[in-house]
């Protein structure tokens, strides 16, 4: 199967749509497939109705809050609804939150505005990481986000060593968002022995090869030949590496016509970038 072809088949698949444990958000997963991975947080999502493996209703309610806060741009209703869930001691849980402000930092770092006149304040503020400048600013949440995910793995490492080796994926995730890639790489070799064969190792050996510059395409294939649409975005990241922009755009543009992806929007947004400086 070439990439063409994967793209294809996921283009007329059929997905069954399941919630996010970790962030709330909906996860397709494609057919024949126990489960998928998210396009917010990528945590693995099961097909399953089990109430252990759904969110919280308080945490989709607190993360409902959270984006109508974010369409106000209310930035103190949004984390305020979000913090009592910064606190939580479940692991999937910080590690969801965490992602969560991760992405909101993007947001705001990339909502720059450049027909804004003098010295454009506004942009500067969004970015800005002095003290009592903007306590939500992109810097600030960043932070916050970091935080997150380091307490999640924390968390995971004073788990017992057979509950622990269940959480190696999530684990792996956040040292990748952490760009801890030495500590991902040892997570990503223990789950090539402990999980050989499953989704999640392909997937996980996906992203480690795409992060650390991997030349080689097939480590993408066994994934998107499944029909998991995060393919589309480490997909794309390869192609525009290559220089190859237009199946990078037909990639993420499939990715978005499914699902709204964080990830995949910023993706575009950046090859869009890259593409008008290109012409110039």
């Amino acid at each position: 199967m070439d990439f063409n072809a994967g793209m294809s088949a996921i283009g007329k698949s059929t997905f069954v749509k399941r919630p996010c444990p970790a962030c709330t958000s909906p996860v397709l997963i494609p057919p024949k497939s126990d489960g998928s991975f998210c396009h917010l947080c990528e945590f693995y999502v099961h097909d399953s109705d089990d109430k252990d493996l759904q969110p919280d209703s308080s945490f989709r309610v607190a993360v409902s809050e959270a984006a109508s806060a974010l369409a106000r741009t209310d930035w103190d209703s949004l984390t305020s609804s979000l913090e009592p869930f910064a606190q939580s001691s479940d692991p999937k849980v910080m590690y969801g939150v965490g992602s969560i402000y991760y992405t909101l930092s993007d947001y705001i770092y990339d909502d720059i505005n450049y027909s804004l006149g003098g010295f454009m304040y506004r942009n500067a503020d969004n970015r800005n990481d002095e003290p009592n400048k903007n306590k939500h600013n992109s810097m600030a949440l960043l932070s916050k986000a970091k935080g997150l995910l380091f307490h999640s793995i924390y968390l995971f490492s004073k788990m017992p060593e057979e509950e622990r080796r269940k959480w190696l994926f999530t684990e792996f995730m956040a040292d990748i968002k952490l760009k801890r890639y030495s500590q991902a790489a040892k997570s990503l070799a223990a789950m090539q022995v402990a999980m050989a064969g499953d989704i999640t190792s392909a997937y996980a050996q996906m992203a480690y090869a795409v992060e650390s510059h991997e030349p080689s395409s097939g480590y993408i294939l066994p994934v998107l030949s499944k029909g998991h649409i995060n393919s589309l975005y480490y997909l794309a990241r390869r192609l525009i590496r290559k220089g190859d922009y237009r199946m990078a755009r037909e990639s993420l543009s499939l990715m978005l016509n499914k699902t709204a992806s964080p990830m995949a929007s910023k993706l575009i947004g950046n090859l869009r970038a890259l593409e008008e400086e290109i012409s110039l």
